[in-house]
């Protein structure tokens, strides 16, 4: 399984570069059990390798579903942020990270610099300063929960949400799906 979950990346630099020594809070989303169990163990592992009696890395419990944990530091996703979690991840100024980080850590007997292992944390916040119009349906219960959670996504990237009649108004991104919000992050 740790090979379907890395594939051919799972190699590691000649003098790896040592992170901070800090404790990594990990939420996992996007992941099969089976795959989480592999990343469950690797993280335990590693981190009674670097810190002894005192835990230097914890997976947090998370609804499938449900809201970022405040105290999360890194958020482990298979790809690319697409999900909400992993946006929220983005515009809080959280590590975005794959298994790759975490294995090719383990590897090294250490956790990995994260700045030296090209993985995305964005600071500020790409959503920080700008003005956001959520122009989306909310008819059904799908629509409001998706019209929601693009207005935490905006909150938490301390951007800010005005009335859809503000759409007129010169500065103001108009938002009229998901993936929108997700193009604006990721560009």
């Amino acid at each position: 399984m740790l090979r379907s979950l890395v594939g051919s990346e799972m190699c590691i630099r000649d003098s790896p570069k040592k992170g901070p020594n800090i404790e990594r809070r990990f939420v996992l989303s996007g992941f099969n059990e089976s795959e989480m169990n592999d990343i469950h163990r690797a993280v335990a592992k590693l981190g009674d390798m670097a810190s002894g009696s005192q835990p230097r890395a914890v997976i947090l419990k998370s609804d499938r579903d449900g809201d970022l944990p405040l105290d999360c530091t890194h958020v482990l996703i298979p790809g690319i942020p697409q999900n909400f979690k992993a946006l929220c991840g983005l515009v809080s100024e959280r590590f975005i990270v794959n298994p790759v980080y975490v294995f090719n850590s383990l590897e090294a007997g250490f956790w990995l610099d994260e700045q030296e292992t090209n993985h995305l944390r964005y600071t500020p916040s790409p959503l920080s300063h700008h003005r956001f119009a959520i122009v989306m349906s909310d008819r059904t219960p799908e629509e409001r929960d998706l019209k929601d959670r693009v207005r935490t996504i905006i909150e938490l990237g301390k951007g800010t949400v005005v009335s859809s009649q503000a759409s007129s108004t010169d500065g103001v991104i108009i938002i009229t799906s998901g993936r929108d919000i997700l193009n604006f992050c990721m560009k």
